[in-house]
């Protein structure tokens, strides 16, 4: 064998040693294609988002004037002072929040003033709506110091010690005008009031005297409730004002509630006409002008007598509201009738502007 022979075998050796090393065994070949497949498929997969947690809605009940004086608590010492909410409790307990207008001394003390109706209840009316599922009540009326200033700081610490929250009223200004603070689902809310009806100019709350917040001067109302307009979700005002008995609120009642709102407030409750009006959108927010009359005593007119609790759903921005007609008999405040209910909802949306009833009595914004 020459020397060019035996380099051709050699060569020949080289070649084939470098195929082995540069091919994979067939199971390990399977190994990584199986893996390369694996990770394309994976790449493939689409990415999974999961949704956003819905905003949970908040449900406030309103109700109106409130006492449990007169014929009110002859019916409490005779079934108990939980008996006039039978009713209404289930709803309030059912609420996130509620509220409604205490038109009373709550007080064992004092002297009446000269007035026409003078309004105090026994003590036992603080821890009653604290069983029936009230939160939050304003003392700015023109019944709370019908018993002085003794009956009426009786009346704030009967309340504290029942713990139910007030507003409108304090033993200084500072403290009749601040708002109650709330954090309910994680908005916070702040809650002011305030009456355009008082007895005397010394109902007012002074730096140095308790007293009720006023909204005589409306410029003195804004200053008081803007800064916490931009502190919270939603900023609510309670206002007792207007004409007893009348069907629709006077005009300088709808330029404070449009003011209000125009400022930044999400609702605007009424009370005072121991009547039902009608509700109100302005730009997308709500005015109820008058809830009437709650818990009181049993009004000479049918009108009076008509009751209820409006019921505000609110989810972030979206504000819904539902009326449950009521009816008062003997003080205590019930069900209504399908008759009254008729009535109540009929009264309702003759009065009411800016919006539609529906048929399950919620009040939606025209288009």
């Amino acid at each position: 064998m020459n020397i060019l022979s035996k380099i051709l075998i050699l060569l020949l050796v080289f070649l084939a040693g470098c195929a082995k090393q540069e091919s994979l065994p067939q199971h390990e070949k399977s190994i990584v294609e199986e893996r390369k497949e694996k990770e394309a498929v994976g790449s493939s997969q689409p990415t999974t988002t999961l949704p956003l947690p819905s905003p949970s809605p908040i449900v406030i009940s309103f109700a109106g004037d409130t006492m449990m004086a007169g014929r009110v608590a002859d019916m409490v010492k005779a079934k108990g002072p939980d008996y006039p909410f039978t009713d209404a409790a289930p709803i309030f307990h059912g609420s996130d929040l509620s509220m409604l207008n205490v038109e009373t001394a709550i007080s064992t003390r004092g002297d009446a003033k000269q007035k026409e109706y003078t309004f105090r209840s026994d003590p036992v009316m603080a821890e009653a709506l604290k069983n029936a599922g009230v939160d939050v009540v304003t003392v700015a009326n023109n019944h709370a110091l019908d018993y002085g200033s003794e009956a009426f700081l009786d009346t704030l610490a009967h309340l504290h010690k029942a713990g139910v929250r007030y507003v409108g009223g304090g033993n200084n200004q500072e403290e009749a005008y601040a708002p109650v603070e709330l954090e309910v689902k994680g908005k916070k809310i702040a809650i002011f009031g305030f009456s355009r009806v008082l007895a005397e100019a010394s109902w007012h709350a002074g730096q140095n005297h308790p007293g009720m917040s006023s909204a005589y001067d409306p410029e003195l109302v804004y200053r008081s409730v803007k800064p916490y307009v931009s502190q919270n979700d939603y900023t609510i005002v309670y206002l007792h004002w207007g004409q007893e008995l009348a069907e629709k609120p006077l005009p300088y009642q709808v330029q404070l509630a449009h003011g209000l709102i125009d400022l930044g407030v999400d609702l605007v409750i009424g009370s005072h006409p121991h009547v039902l009006q009608g509700l109100e959108w302005y730009k997308g927010k709500l005015i109820a002008y008058s809830l009437g009359n709650f818990v009181f005593t049993t009004s000479r007119t049918a009108e009076g007598r008509q009751s209820g609790i409006l019921q505000v759903t609110l989810t972030d921005d979206q504000i819904l509201p539902r009326f449950i007609p009521m009816h008062i008999d003997q003080g205590a405040v019930w069900h209504a009738n399908e008759t009254i209910t008729q009535q109540i909802m009929e009264r309702l949306k003759r009065l009411s502007v800016g919006g539609s009833w529906q048929s399950d009595n919620t009040f939606v914004v025209n288009p």
